[in-house]
């Protein structure tokens, strides 16, 4: 058997260290997939650059070192220059560098988030806030909100938490002319379209508000008024 150990090389240097928003790029092209069960269709290929590891039946070693810096930004209007919505994130080793989890999640269209709820109204800030992220507000379409007790990675949890938990009259908000991905399957070819976020928490009471009592005016109130009348009579 093969081991890890026997497969690869002593690894190479780590990737260089860039500003946040930016990891390196030894190519991006377009071509036919020729691999896994997407063989036959036409893909972007964003591929990474400076490697560190070595493996010893690697067939791009060129990009050991070879690579420039691109933000995710310059990467994703690249990719959206072609004419398909399949892309291939590919290297050396594109998770070396911790840019290309940012830029793998610009295309994420569907998110479940987890939150500790302690009352009404508290889901709502949670959603605003992530739709507000970078990644949320370009391409997610689909954003499913549960509670602290809901594994948001385990799917049998969530779909638990739609069934019992999820209220149809209450629980859904859209959000119209908001920003899409392009690459979205069903887009209509336009970088903007409709966002749906479904509330899948335990209703909680309102925060509590404190009393409030009635403000009386201090006792030299009176004075005070007769003084600015006069001056300005």
């Amino acid at each position: 058997m093969t081991t890890l150990r026997q497969a690869t090389k002593p690894p190479g240097q780590a990737p260089p260290v860039f500003p946040p928003g930016q990891l390196s790029i030894n190519e991006i092209y377009y071509t036919i997939q020729g691999e896994c069960g997407w063989m036959g269709t036409p893909t972007v290929f964003v591929r990474t650059s400076h490697c560190p590891l070595r493996c010893v039946w690697c067939d791009s070693k060129y990009t050991f070192y070879e690579g420039k810096p691109k933000t995710t930004n310059d990467v994703i209007a690249e990719v959206e220059k072609h004419p398909t919505k399949h892309v291939c994130l590919t290297g050396g080793e594109p998770l070396a560098q911790l840019e290309s989890f940012n830029l793998a999640s610009s295309w994420v269209l569907v998110g479940i988030a987890s939150m500790r709820k302690r009352y009404a109204g508290q889901d709502k800030k949670v959603m605003s806030a992530i739709l507000a992220t970078p990644h949320a507000s370009y391409g997610m379409k689909l954003l499913i909100i549960v509670d602290h007790d809901v594994d948001p990675f385990n799917l049998d949890q969530v779909m638990w938490a739609l069934a019992t938990r999820f209220n149809p009259a209450t629980g859904v908000t859209f959000i119209n002319e908001a920003t899409m991905n392009p690459l979205d399957p069903i887009a209509p070819g336009k970088a903007y379209g409709t966002k749906m976020v479904l509330n899948a928490t335990e209703p909680k009471p309102p925060q509590p508000v404190p009393a409030i009592g009635i403000v009386k005016p201090p006792p030299e109130t009176d004075r005070w008024r007769g003084i600015l009348e006069k001056r300005w009579k």
